[in-house]
């Protein structure tokens, strides 16, 4: 799992590229989705991944994610969802300043901090270092690719 690696070990670990994973660095066993995360929390949980950064309408989120489902208090629910994600990642050990969903206005977001490693983001990162390198250094760039 540790093929794109190219920064010293981050506390957590995030892997969107093949099987889903998340992996604590602090705790001795891997984080998988158990019986006790709703599949629900779990797909917003890698929804709001995939969309990091970005703030997020609640009633956007539902009608993308759940389209067929109707809820008598969606903003309810989803914050129950938001609730339960945020309570498996504590639950996990995992500290608040490496992954955290946070609200504002009325809108969530996902920000990952500086203790958190993400194989997708590492896979951009190489893929433009190795376009850079394509005209001044070909071998470079083929190495790069090959990671």
């Amino acid at each position: 799992m540790n093929a794109l690696r190219m920064e010293p070990q981050k506390t957590l670990e995030i892997f969107t590229l093949g099987t889903f994973a998340l992996k604590n660095n602090l705790a001795p066993a891997p984080i998988n989705k158990t019986t006790e995360q709703p599949n629900k929390a779990w797909e917003l949980f890698k929804f709001l991944l995939t969309n990091r950064k970005k703030l997020l309408i609640p009633e956007k989120i539902i009608e993308v994610l759940w389209p067929q489902w109707e809820y008598t208090n969606p903003k309810a629910s989803f914050r129950y969802h938001i609730y339960k994600i945020r309570q498996f990642l504590k639950k996990a050990g995992i500290p608040g300043k490496t992954i955290s969903i946070v609200s504002s206005a009325g809108c969530y977001s996902l920000e990952t901090g500086r203790g958190c490693w993400l194989d997708a983001e590492e896979f951009i990162n190489l893929s433009q270092k190795a376009d850079r390198l394509s005209q001044s250094n070909p071998a470079e760039a083929i190495n790069l690719f090959i990671e």
